[in-house]
């Protein structure tokens, strides 16, 4: 499906996203080695999400975006497969936010540290070189306190659910409140708003925030549609499941598969609505260069065609038919798309 999708890209398009792609996988492929942590099938993955994402970013910027994803992801695991308890992911991301928010003179933190540590505070140091560090520091910093409390609650959610069945569940508000964050988006677009180095997005913050956390909803939901068999095998919480449970408990026992089918079809439908959200927010967004929108929409757009696709190959997002016309245009029919002004001025 990602193969479709950029197949769909025009040819000066997809080769862009190629060239940028084979540049990050060698680039990030030499930094892992400094870090056994980094599993090197992702590097493919977040070497293509930030290719599609930021075609246009310089090289060196786009690496440290690319090397935020497979920090997200290396945190991920951590809580998913249960690296740490929930009590020492709490107390890193204390140690996380403080470095974070800390000035100079924190070079001792490399020392006996553990490797997500070492890698988040290289990377701090770097971004700390950009202008606009300073500028977003707070919010940078808040995303990543919020980033690590979301990971730890989903997985209280999961060990509340195996230890006493779906009355333990959170409501899908609950749940989808910490899904923004524990995504990844909300951090890793935080990131790009300091790479990006646009005066713009701090005039129009409030908009651009909303617009970060409307497409963290979204591709909370579309991950959680490909992803639901395999949380379910893992003994883990998703939309889906919360929606199943609370349709059985309302009157649809009598068809577990009715009522799986219908919490499908509602959690794509509420994946869209966020992602037709975002796309309207993005239309009347106006930056320097309109790279945050394009990247933005563009990130999205290929999570919606990846990962709005149930394993079972049953049940797929309605994406193209959202956000077409005004300010933003599909280029193709994937999905995948830029804004009219960025392709122009670029």
């Amino acid at each position: 499906m990602v193969a479709d999708a950029l197949n769909a890209l025009s040819t000066e398009e997809k080769q862009q996203v190629e060239e940028r792609t084979e540049a990050l996988i060698e680039a990030l492929t030499t930094w892992a080695r400094r870090y056994p942590f980094v599993r090197i099938g992702r590097i493919l993955t977040a070497s293509l999400e930030t290719a599609v994402a930021l075609p246009r970013l310089p090289l060196s910027d786009a690496l440290l975006a690319a090397q935020m994803i497979l920090w997200i992801y290396g945190l991920d695991d951590v809580a998913d497969e249960r690296l740490a308890t929930v009590g020492e992911l709490r107390r890193r991301g204390e140690r996380w936010c403080a470095m974070a928010g800390a000035g100079s003179g924190i070079d001792e933190e490399k020392d006996g540290g553990d490797e997500l540590t070492a890698m988040l505070l290289d990377m701090k140091e770097r971004l700390a070189q950009s202008r606009l560090f300073e500028p977003l520091r707070e919010y940078w910093t808040t995303c990543l306190r919020l980033l690590v409390e979301a990971m730890a609650r989903e997985s209280e959610y999961a060990l509340e659910y195996q230890a006493h069945g779906p009355g333990a569940l959170p409501t899908l508000e609950e749940y989808l409140e910490t899904g923004i964050h524990s995504i990844g988006m909300p951090f890793w677009e935080a990131t790009v708003l300091i790479l990006l180095n646009d005066d713009a997005v701090l005039e129009q913050f409030g908009a651009v925030v909303e617009v970060i956390e409307h497409a963290g909803a979204a591709l909370r939901l579309y991950n959680d549609v490909r992803t639901f068999d395999k949380e379910m095998r893992e003994g883990g919480v998703n939309a889906i499941l919360i929606v199943h449970h609370e349709l059985l408990a309302g009157g649809m026992e009598e068809s577990k598969e009715s009522a799986l089918v219908e919490a499908w079809r509602r959690i794509l439908r509420l994946a869209d609505s966020h992602a037709e959200r975002c796309y309207d927010l993005v239309g009347r967004i106006e930056t320097g260069n309109g790279r945050f929108e394009a990247g933005v929409s563009r990130l999205l757009a290929l999570y919606a065609r990846f990962y709005g696709h149930s394993e079972r190959d049953r049940y797929v997002t309605a994406l193209d038919r959202v956000g077409a016309g005004g300010p933003i245009r599909f280029s193709t029919a994937s999905g995948l798309f830029t804004t009219a002004r960025a392709e122009s001025e670029e």
